[in-house]
């Protein structure tokens, strides 16, 4: 049990065929207001997830239903597409002249939208990086 955290009754549950166990539980923010809130710890494979739904405790009610249908919904995917889904990554370019976050996105080109980019590179629309400027860009 965690400091602060005070846990109500743990119950073991089964979700989609995966063993678990879940519980609410009250505790304060930094500011002293109630919080209240449901974990749930499922085992998947060799791993353990925990699924944490909260709110404020005077809001809790308003949403331990929806907390508890979302970690009711966790089951293996099976979706082809999201399975076969690679992740984007991110390359440095060094940029060899000044040039703004427009110009790099159509000498770069990227997999993430331009306020994507300009934002990764800290760049608002219009503004120019330094020649030498390590820049994002995603692949």
């Amino acid at each position: 049990q965690q400091q602060g955290v005070q846990a109500g009754n743990t119950q073991r549950v089964t979700v989609n065929g995966l063993p678990g166990a879940t519980a609410e539980f009250q505790a304060k923010d930094q500011q002293g207001n109630p919080l209240a809130g449901r974990v749930m710890y499922l085992r998947y494979g060799s791993s353990t997830y925990q699924i944490l739904g909260y709110a404020t405790g005077a809001r809790y009610g308003a949403y331990a239903g929806l907390f508890n249908q979302t970690m009711q919904s966790f089951a293996q995917l099976t979706d082809a597409a999201a399975l076969n889904k690679q992740p984007q990554h991110l390359s440095l370019v060094r940029l060899t002249r000044a040039m703004t976050i427009e110009e790099f996105y159509r000498q770069y080109p990227s997999g993430a939208t331009l306020e994507v980019i300009g934002a990764i590179n800290g760049v608002n629309a219009g503004e120019t990086m330094p020649a030498g400027t390590m820049a994002k860009r995603v692949q």
